[in-house]
């Protein structure tokens, strides 16, 4: 099933109630387009201009250690939310913590339920909060609702902290990503032929550079917070939920869409 198939609704925008090593993985079907551009941590600074400015955070600084358990609370029907604690660098507990927010769409088969099912809806920079409200009825129903379908918003986007500061406003942001490849794409080309092959390298290229801009611009705003956010951490982040969640010996069930596939591998 294609992403666009479930994922329906308005883009939740706003922060959730704060009270409230990826082993066995299971893929989604859709491929990851331009795999080059995505893996570049600069392009996950580039894919979060799709959220707005109205989706920032400020980082925790306080050396805490991250807390074993979520304390869940209703947020909707059949919903449940909560937060989770996570160390800022994971070779370096002392430098602080990241505040996930984390919410599940409960299983109704209690009698035969299968454990958590983990999402991610891609970008880089979707919101899995916001992706679990419009999308988990649906992905349940597809798994007979056996399965829990957890999400929580990655580092630097919508709820959770570390946030990200790329921009002094909107209009800023605008005409940052002006004519780059984020605002009129990629020019499609026969990579079969060689000519064509060369331009599209050159797109790529300028992209490249394009992404290093935008990345600089919000290290300079973000600052140190920023070296603390992207894929590796979205995945250890996604490894210690599946811990807290399922228990240490369970395996993690990942559904990943679009850039979500470069997490689940």
């Amino acid at each position: 099933m294609e992403k666009n198939e479930i994922f329906k609704g308005p883009m939740i925008c706003e922060p959730l109630d704060r009270r409230a090593t990826t082993q066995h993985v299971q893929h989604g079907q859709r491929r990851v387009i331009a795999g080059k551009l995505w893996l570049a941590a600069s392009a996950l600074v580039a894919g979060w201009h799709l959220h707005r400015l109205a989706c920032k955070s400020s980082i925790h600084t306080a050396p805490i250690p991250h807390t074993d358990k979520i304390e869940w609370s209703s947020c909707g029907d059949n919903y449940e939310c909560g937060r989770l604690l996570v160390p800022l660098d994971y070779q370096d507990e002392s430098l602080g913590h990241a505040d996930l927010s984390v919410g599940r769409y409960l299983a109704k088969n209690k009698t035969s339920r299968l454990g958590s099912l983990f999402v991610n809806p891609g970008g880089p920079g979707g919101s899995g909060m916001s992706f679990l409200y419009r999308a988990g009825p649906a992905l349940a129903t597809l798994l007979d609702d056996r399965y829990d379908i957890v999400s929580w918003d990655p580092r630097g986007i919508n709820g959770t902290t570390p946030g990200v500061d790329c921009f002094a406003s909107q209009t800023d942001q605008d005409i940052a990503f002006s004519h780059t490849y984020q605002d009129v794409g990629f020019e499609a080309r026969n990579l079969s032929d060689p000519v064509d092959r060369a331009v599209y390298a050159q797109q790529v290229r300028k992209a490249d550079a394009e992404n290093a801009v935008i990345a600089q611009l919000c290290l300079n705003r973000t600052g140190e917070a920023l070296r603390h956010v992207g894929t590796a951490t979205v995945v250890r982040d996604l490894e210690l939920l599946s811990r807290v969640i399922e228990g240490p010996e369970k395996l993690v069930n990942f559904w990943g869409f679009s850039y979500g596939t470069v997490v689940g591998s």
